[in-house]
């Protein structure tokens, strides 16, 4: 799995911060700062480990360098993978300890 992610490290590390930016007014971290990259990323693709391929393939097809509109760029992916990229990628986050507790939120309820 590390090696899979490692190779389109360079598009994770600009797009989940696209995607989830750093919120002063709310505390909220930007994705990077939460750990998704590093941690929780890797942690949701190990719960779900038939969705490491598909994830790394729709990340691959976004270009390393990032772009000036990162925004646009990911909204140019077709519509399923955009989806499926950002969902998988607000999911991880939402994993943050950090996250949770700013949004004093306790988990899910265990029945």
């Amino acid at each position: 799995m590390h090696n899979a992610l490692e190779s389109i490290r360079p598009q994770l590390d600009w797009a989940c911060d696209a995607l989830i930016p750093r919120d002063d007014y709310l505390g909220m971290p930007a994705a990077t700062l939460a750990g998704l990259v590093e941690t929780l990323l890797p942690r949701t693709l190990n719960a779900r480990v038939d969705l490491l391929r598909p994830f790394v393939e729709a990340m691959s097809t976004l270009p390393a360098e990032p772009p000036s509109d990162p925004l646009g760029v990911l909204y140019g992916m077709d519509e399923a993978s955009f989806e499926f990229v950002t969902r998988t990628i607000a999911d991880a986050y939402f994993l943050s300890d950090e996250v949770n507790r700013t949004l004093k939120y306790p988990g899910p309820a265990l029945c």
